[in-house]
């Protein structure tokens, strides 16, 4: 069996070292846009931004693809505020407007830009067999109605996904949407990766605004008592140091004040219903360290564990 090298595999990506291909300033995107604008012949452009410090903010009258190649970014689109970690996608429309911010160092977000020219019959017809991919590109690329449209997902980098929109990438940088076939190829592959994750649902949640730190609270109360700042992280595809500060803007709380609260909250349930005894409560929410779990327990009731027992055991 024939192994690729690691310098092999390497090589095919030299031109990611080139230092052109990266964008540090508003200002830049907005010479980028500028310049597809006005190249008749191109239809299809990508640029990668990195260690933006501000807001990055622009618009633009093409279908565009955001995928955050590293790091973590705060998306704004269509007034809907989203949390993107490594591998999250945006499709969006010309109408729609993406506004975002680095949320930790050395970010890097790789922009497709498209013109209605890029996708030809030809192409939309290999797209069919991805159904709501296709219906996607053809209703907003043929939109005549001003209606922002636009669809995230967040994917885990260890599929293939990350290869194909580097090799997607590649294409569009040597210039090779001059071959039109090619660059609809790498671009097949790429959409067709997604969907079939999409389909699978196994590796790939779409990411929701209003319920996404609603989902990490019922996946903290249903695993209270083995959960793990590392677990939630690994569900959620978000880098562990990152939970604890999305979760106390969107709550008010960390993520430990939630582990606290929700174990709290079954101890007290167990003192009150049940005449398990005190030993086996604490470690049955998660507490191997008594003493801990008591000095938790009588800052929030003001009583040690036995006395609110004594207090509110029900008859």
């Amino acid at each position: 069996m024939y192994n690729l090298s690691s310098d092999e595999f390497s090589s095919s990506f030299d031109f990611l070292n080139d230092s052109n291909l990266y964008i540090e300033d508003e200002q830049g995107t907005k010479i980028h846009l500028s310049e597809f604008n006005q190249d008749s012949k191109r239809s299809v452009s990508a640029f990668i931004c990195q260690n933006i410090n501000t807001k990055q903010t622009y618009s633009t009258p093409y279908l565009r693809i955001v995928y955050v190649l590293s790091g973590q970014i705060t998306a704004y689109v269509d007034d809907n505020t989203y949390e993107c970690n490594t591998g999250a996608i945006i499709l969006a429309n010309k109408h729609s407007t993406i506004d975002y911010v680095e949320t930790e160092k050395n970010t890097k977000v790789l922009t497709f830009i498209f013109k209605k020219s890029f996708f030809s019959n030809s192409l939309l017809n290999q797209l069919s067999s991805e159904l709501s991919f296709y219906r996607y590109f053809v209703e907003n690329i043929n939109a005549n109605k001003e209606k922002e449209n636009h669809t995230t997902y967040q994917l885990n980098r260890d599929n293939d996904t990350h290869l194909y929109v580097l090799l997607f990438f590649k294409q569009v940088k040597d210039h090779s949407y001059q071959n039109a076939n090619l660059t609809h190829a790498a671009f097949l592959l790429f959409i067709t990766e997604i969907n079939r994750l999409v389909s699978a649902n196994n590796e790939l949640y779409t990411l929701s605004p209003s319920l996404l730190y609603k989902e990490m609270i019922t996946y903290i109360q249903n695993n209270y008592n083995t959960i793990s700042l590392q677990d939630i992280a690994d569900k959620f595809n978000f880098h562990p140091n990152y939970i604890s500060v999305f979760l106390k803007r969107e709550t008010g709380k960390t993520f430990s004040e939630w582990i606290i609260e929700c174990r709290l909250e079954h101890a007290t349930n167990y003192l009150v219903n049940t005449n398990i005894s005190i030993e086996k409560i604490t470690k049955d929410i998660g507490y191997n360290d008594k003493s801990y779990f008591f000095k938790l327990f009588k800052k929030r009731y003001g009583v040690s564990p036995r006395q609110y027992r004594k207090q509110h055991k029900k008859d």
